[in-house]
């Protein structure tokens, strides 16, 4: 981002993690960092002291992009020739970019001894200082910057930006209605207003902001997305505007109460995201610069029961972006449980981390008058394509009544089963019977009437599901 006159500053969560976003509220910073790997081979020059600037520079363009080269090529320039400002400045912004705070606060110390009067620097020590957590001397930093005369909007963001990290909310939205007023509204400006509206609990307002911020994006160009971002990969900048429309939309979501966009753990996930004290929940606030060429935290694939694990990618390198989280294994294994029969019910282990008991033995019997043929097992049905196979998912919930015609006073045994449940419920039409289990049999009462027997299963995804059987009564004889 441009802060001085000569114009050369630059610049998601788990997560999705599919039950998250219990984050703190996060102040959008709009600084993508750069990848690290190179495009190709910058054309070759003359390697004097006096060309390392120039090479650097052109390290730091579209078509050989490789911030490491251009950093090696100006620490060879600061040796040689330590009043070289360019040299040490551009240092200083590049260490905390590719995330070496300590490296980039002692250029920003050399550069204030040897160039006392140069305030622009002032702008790169609050960025530097923001990512090494001294949020205090950041914020002094910023106002030093804003009080030379050199800031235009985006440090008047970035001190929105510590403020709100901070918690000092007033602070944050005077420190943004001060820009608008001097510079006018943009995208940046109006994204992180509309955080700090929304974390102090105006919705109204924050909208407002929001949707203005919205209409901004969508005119947003790569080139002007480029000219604020002037040490960072110019080829991602079309990822930069996406990261920043899905903040905005993820805001929006937050303010209207909706449910949030499909890809709001790029918001979580975003390397220019900082987290707010106050909870995710509060919004995603933006600032200009200052994102560091770090970690940061993304989630692997999903398996077949649709967890995922947590992991880091880096922020810098397309090359080296991985996700280090694996996908979770898949649920495997048989299993078994004893049964008052003294015959083991066998099923498989599923996602609910339960023995999912698929096969049953019948172990209770009543004699009526009428009976039917003896069964011997309950086998749920309907359990993934091959009819219980090891590590499906499906939810399953049977009920079955043995025998189902019974003469009037009988009694019958009612047996159940489901899987990849967490609860299930048996309540009767007619007699008052009631049980409870993921699995199990019951003699009933007495039954005068046609009774229906209804199951109600919980899954463990939260899906309800219910089966039933009917149990009728002998029809009693009348001579006339």
């Amino acid at each position: 981002m441009s802060e001085h006159t000569q114009g050369t500053h630059t610049k998601m969560i788990t997560s999705w993690e599919r039950r998250v976003l219990t984050y703190g509220s996060l102040f959008v910073a709009l600084l993508l960092v750069g990848s690290l790997i190179s495009t190709g081979e910058a054309p070759q020059g003359q390697t004097s002291i006096g060309n390392y600037v120039e090479k650097a520079r052109t390290y730091l363009s579209g078509a050989y992009y490789d911030v490491r080269r251009a950093a090696s090529l100006l620490e060879r320039t600061s040796v040689e020739d330590p009043a070289s400002k360019d040299a040490l400045f551009t240092l200083a912004r590049i260490y905390y970019i590719t995330g070496d705070t300590d490296k980039s606060l002692a250029a920003i110390a050399q550069y204030k001894e040897l160039f006392p009067d140069e305030k622009r620097i002032y702008y790169v020590s609050g960025l530097a200082n923001a990512y090494a957590g001294n949020l205090r001397a950041a914020e002094e930093e910023f106002k030093t910057f804003i009080a030379s005369g050199l800031s235009r909007w985006p440090g008047y963001l970035d001190l929105a930006w510590v403020y709100f990290k901070q918690g000092n909310l007033n602070d944050a939205a005077d420190t943004l209605d001060s820009a608008i007023a001097r510079f006018g509204d943009n995208a940046w400006l109006n994204t992180s207003r509309g955080a700090v509206a929304l974390a102090q609990e105006d919705r109204d307002e924050a909208l407002a902001y929001l949707l203005r911020a919205r209409e901004q994006v969508e005119k947003l160009t790569e080139d002007e997305w480029r000219a604020n971002y002037s040490l960072n990969d110019p080829n991602r900048a079309r990822e930069g505007i996406e990261k920043l429309r899905t903040v905005i939309e993820t805001n929006i979501a937050y303010a209207q109460g909706d449910t949030l966009p499909a890809d709001a753990a790029d918001a979580l996930s975003a390397s220019f995201a900082s987290a707010s004290p106050l909870g995710v929940a509060k919004g995603l606030a933006v600032s200009a610069c200052g994102d560091s060429c770090g970690t940061e935290s993304c989630i692997s694939a999903a398996n077949i029961c649709g967890d995922v694990n947590v992991g880091t990618r880096s922020t810098c390198s397309e090359s080296s972006n991985t996700c280090s989280a694996s996908v979770p294994p898949n649920p495997s294994g048989t299993c078994s449980v004893a049964t008052e029969c003294g015959v083991n019910a066998t099923g498989y282990i599923g996602c609910n981390g339960q023995c999912n008991i698929t096969r049953y033995p019948f172990c209770k019997t009543v004699n009526n008058t009428i009976d039917e043929s003896n069964i011997e097992w309950i086998t749920v049905g309907n359990v993934g394509s091959g009819g219980g196979e090891v590590g499906v998912t499906d939810i399953t919930c049977d009920i079955v009544a043995s025998p189902t015609l019974v003469v009037p006073n009988g009694r019958t045994v009612i047996r159940w089963l489901s899987t990849e449940t967490v609860s299930g419920a048996i309540t009767s039409s007619s007699n008052g019977d009631n049980w409870s289990g993921l699995r199990g049999e019951e003699v009933t009462s007495e039954l005068t009437e046609e009774t229906t027997y209804t199951l109600t299963c919980e899954g463990y995804d939260g899906t309800v599901i219910t089966d039933s059987v009917t149990v009728d009564i002998v029809p009693q004889w009348q001579e006339f």
